[in-house]
């Protein structure tokens, strides 16, 4: 990597800076190319789009911080009040969670009426940006312990699916790294 421009810089705040912008540039890049893909954008729009969300990611690791979170593996480590310390565990990354039989009984759930009528009503749960889309649920909140599964961890995210705001839920058990509730839900 060289040394850097202006001497006196850590070498581990280097890192964290040329980790925050390969974080930020990967999440514009899978942007617009699911705008382009999946949504037929014209590639000037979904690339503006892209680099829109790549600046906003980049922000938003900034106000977070760099080392503090991003660890060894690439996740956030999770400390819900209501855990007991020794119950600690690091949250799983995507790729390593699979989907319950339940989660995956939703993945052919056709929506009966309005604009949406005839699509899929959870495509999120068997697609290209499956992985991404947890990961991103997962880092965007603290999770807090699961009222029904003991070992399990909430989400309760806000945000939009097919441009109507609601609500992510994800709850994971950390057991067996599980996903077992996987929902949007409309405000």
């Amino acid at each position: 990597m060289g040394t850097p421009i202006v001497k006196g810089i850590p070498l581990e705040q280097v890192m964290a800076i040329q980790a925050k912008r390969a974080i930020s540039n990967t999440v514009g890049s899978v942007a617009s190319n699911v705008l382009m893909d999946r949504y037929d954008l014209n590639p000037y729009v979904a690339m503006g789009i892209g680099i829109g969300i790549s600046g906003l990611t980049n922000s938003g690791l900034e106000t977070i911080g760099n080392t503090e979170y991003i660890n060894e593996f690439g996740s956030k480590p999770v400390e819900a009040s209501s855990m007991d310390k020794t119950d600690f565990h690091s949250i799983p990354r995507g790729e390593n969670l699979k989907m319950s039989k339940t989660v995956q009984n939703h993945i052919n759930d056709i929506i009966k009426r309005g604009r949406n009528s005839g699509q899929l009503s959870r495509p999120y749960i068997d697609s290209n940006g499956t992985i991404l889309l947890l990961d991103e649920i997962m880092a965007a909140g603290e999770p807090i312990k699961d009222a029904v599964l003991s070992n399990g961890l909430r989400w309760d995210i806000n945000g939009k699916f097919r441009g109507t705001a609601g609500t992510w839920e994800l709850v994971i058990d950390m057991e067996t790294n599980t996903v077992v509730h996987f929902n949007f839900v409309t405000k």
